[in-house]
Protein backbone atom coordinates (compact mmCIF):
# COMPACT_ATOMS: atom_id res chain seq x y z
CA UNK A 1 0.00 0.00 0.00
CA UNK A 2 1.21 3.55 -0.78
CA UNK A 3 0.89 5.47 2.16
CA UNK A 4 2.48 7.66 4.97
CA UNK A 5 3.32 5.49 8.05
CA UNK A 6 2.46 7.58 11.61
CA UNK A 7 3.50 5.71 14.78
CA UNK A 8 1.37 6.87 17.62
CA UNK A 9 4.09 7.04 20.03
CA UNK A 10 5.69 9.80 17.98
CA UNK A 11 2.74 12.15 18.30
CA UNK A 12 1.89 10.88 21.69
CA UNK A 13 4.02 13.27 23.72
CA UNK A 14 2.58 16.27 21.89
CA UNK A 15 -1.14 15.22 22.04
CA UNK A 16 -0.71 14.81 25.68
CA UNK A 17 0.63 18.50 25.71
CA UNK A 18 -2.17 19.44 23.97
CA UNK A 19 -4.53 17.58 26.14
CA UNK A 20 -3.16 19.09 29.13
CA UNK A 21 -3.59 22.26 27.15
CA UNK A 22 -6.96 21.84 26.77
CA UNK A 23 -7.65 20.75 30.69
CA UNK A 24 -6.34 24.10 31.70
CA UNK A 25 -7.52 26.74 29.48
CA UNK A 26 -8.35 29.76 32.51
CA UNK A 27 -4.94 31.59 31.70
CA UNK A 28 -5.95 31.71 27.84
CA UNK A 29 -9.36 32.96 28.79
CA UNK A 30 -8.05 35.57 31.37
CA UNK A 31 -5.56 36.81 28.63
CA UNK A 32 -8.75 36.77 26.02
CA UNK A 33 -10.73 38.47 28.25
CA UNK A 34 -8.20 41.16 29.49
CA UNK A 35 -7.62 42.23 26.03
CA UNK A 36 -11.03 42.33 24.84
CA UNK A 37 -12.18 44.48 28.32
CA UNK A 38 -9.04 46.73 28.06
CA UNK A 39 -7.66 46.85 24.64
CA UNK A 40 -10.21 46.19 22.15
CA UNK A 41 -13.18 47.72 23.47
CA UNK A 42 -11.39 50.61 25.47
CA UNK A 43 -10.34 51.53 21.68
CA UNK A 44 -13.67 52.14 20.70
CA UNK A 45 -14.14 54.75 23.13
CA UNK A 46 -10.64 56.15 22.20
CA UNK A 47 -11.61 56.30 18.34
CA UNK A 48 -15.42 57.04 19.24
CA UNK A 49 -16.13 54.14 16.65
CA UNK A 50 -17.80 50.75 16.72
CA UNK A 51 -15.60 47.67 16.45
CA UNK A 52 -16.32 47.53 12.36
CA UNK A 53 -14.35 50.63 12.35
CA UNK A 54 -17.47 52.95 11.38
CA UNK A 55 -18.12 55.81 13.39
CA UNK A 56 -20.44 56.49 16.38
CA UNK A 57 -23.72 59.07 15.97
CA UNK A 58 -22.66 62.46 16.90
CA UNK A 59 -24.38 64.02 19.97
CA UNK A 60 -27.32 66.22 19.68
CA UNK A 61 -26.73 69.99 20.49
CA UNK A 62 -29.08 69.97 23.07
CA UNK A 63 -26.57 66.69 25.03
CA UNK A 64 -24.24 69.04 24.17
CA UNK A 65 -25.31 72.04 25.51
CA UNK A 66 -26.11 70.38 28.66
CA UNK A 67 -22.65 68.93 28.61
CA UNK A 68 -21.52 72.29 28.89
CA UNK A 69 -23.22 73.87 31.57
CA UNK A 70 -25.42 75.65 29.22
CA UNK A 71 -28.87 74.10 29.40
CA UNK A 72 -31.03 73.46 33.02
CA UNK A 73 -29.45 70.43 34.56
CA UNK A 74 -30.00 69.67 38.12
CA UNK A 75 -26.38 69.00 39.02
CA UNK A 76 -23.70 70.91 38.09
CA UNK A 77 -22.18 69.68 34.87
CA UNK A 78 -18.46 68.33 34.90
CA UNK A 79 -16.34 69.70 32.45
CA UNK A 80 -17.18 68.92 28.99
CA UNK A 81 -14.72 66.70 27.28
CA UNK A 82 -16.40 66.59 23.68
CA UNK A 83 -16.11 62.59 23.65
CA UNK A 84 -18.99 60.37 23.11
CA UNK A 85 -19.89 58.00 25.98
CA UNK A 86 -17.55 59.82 28.23
CA UNK A 87 -19.10 61.84 30.24
CA UNK A 88 -18.17 60.89 33.81
CA UNK A 89 -16.07 58.12 31.99
CA UNK A 90 -18.45 55.26 34.73
CA UNK A 91 -19.22 53.37 31.77
CA UNK A 92 -15.69 53.30 30.08
CA UNK A 93 -13.93 52.20 33.12
CA UNK A 94 -16.94 49.62 34.34
CA UNK A 95 -16.21 47.04 31.29
CA UNK A 96 -14.88 43.85 32.62
CA UNK A 97 -14.07 40.13 31.91
CA UNK A 98 -14.59 36.96 33.88
CA UNK A 99 -13.54 33.46 33.05
CA UNK A 100 -16.71 31.26 33.75
CA UNK A 101 -16.20 27.35 33.56
CA UNK A 102 -13.38 25.67 31.22
CA UNK A 103 -14.00 27.13 27.82
CA UNK A 104 -16.20 30.71 28.53
CA UNK A 105 -14.78 34.46 29.08
CA UNK A 106 -17.74 37.28 29.47
CA UNK A 107 -16.79 40.51 28.84
CA UNK A 108 -19.39 43.14 29.22
CA UNK A 109 -20.35 45.92 32.32
CA UNK A 110 -22.97 45.97 35.18
CA UNK A 111 -24.30 49.93 34.44
CA UNK A 112 -27.43 50.25 33.57
CA UNK A 113 -27.48 52.49 30.62
CA UNK A 114 -24.86 50.01 28.84
CA UNK A 115 -27.21 48.17 26.54
CA UNK A 116 -28.97 51.29 25.59
CA UNK A 117 -25.86 52.59 24.27
CA UNK A 118 -24.62 49.32 23.01
CA UNK A 119 -27.73 48.47 21.32
CA UNK A 120 -29.87 51.56 20.86
CA UNK A 121 -32.64 52.90 22.20
CA UNK A 122 -36.66 53.65 20.26
CA UNK A 123 -39.21 53.80 22.96
CA UNK A 124 -41.52 55.63 24.90
CA UNK A 125 -40.54 55.76 28.53
CA UNK A 126 -38.73 53.28 31.28
CA UNK A 127 -40.49 50.27 33.01
CA UNK A 128 -41.50 52.79 36.34
CA UNK A 129 -42.71 55.29 33.77
CA UNK A 130 -39.49 57.65 33.81
CA UNK A 131 -39.78 60.00 31.40
CA UNK A 132 -35.87 59.03 30.20
CA UNK A 133 -36.80 56.66 28.23
CA UNK A 134 -39.16 59.48 25.12
CA UNK A 135 -35.82 60.63 23.60
CA UNK A 136 -34.75 57.89 21.17
CA UNK A 137 -30.76 56.83 21.94
CA UNK A 138 -28.80 56.41 18.64
CA UNK A 139 -26.54 52.54 18.74
CA UNK A 140 -23.04 53.56 19.46
CA UNK A 141 -21.91 49.54 19.71
CA UNK A 142 -18.43 49.51 21.70
CA UNK A 143 -18.84 45.64 22.72
CA UNK A 144 -19.25 44.30 19.38
CA UNK A 145 -21.12 45.48 16.09
CA UNK A 146 -23.84 45.00 15.10
CA UNK A 147 -23.68 41.76 13.78
CA UNK A 148 -22.32 40.37 17.26
CA UNK A 149 -18.18 40.71 16.24
CA UNK A 150 -15.32 41.74 17.56
CA UNK A 151 -12.97 43.64 15.17
CA UNK A 152 -10.71 42.50 12.76
CA UNK A 153 -7.80 43.23 14.97
CA UNK A 154 -9.02 41.58 18.22
CA UNK A 155 -9.77 38.48 16.32
CA UNK A 156 -6.32 38.37 14.99
CA UNK A 157 -4.54 39.06 18.68
CA UNK A 158 -6.97 36.73 20.23
CA UNK A 159 -6.15 34.39 17.17
CA UNK A 160 -2.41 34.75 18.37
CA UNK A 161 -3.15 34.49 21.96
CA UNK A 162 -4.67 30.97 21.26
CA UNK A 163 -1.29 29.88 18.97
CA UNK A 164 0.96 31.29 21.49
CA UNK A 165 -1.09 29.07 24.62
CA UNK A 166 -0.60 26.09 22.54
CA UNK A 167 2.13 26.13 20.83
CA UNK A 168 3.91 26.70 24.29
CA UNK A 169 6.10 23.74 24.80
Amino acid sequence: MAGVVIKVDQITPDLRRLNGRLGAMKPLLTQIGHYVSRVAVQKSFDDQKSPDNKDWAELKKKTIAARRGKHKLKRKPKPFSGKILVNTGRLKSSITSEVRGKDTVVVGTNVVYAARHQFGFVGVRGAKGFARGKNPTPARPYLFDKAGNLSKEADAEIAALVDDFFLEK
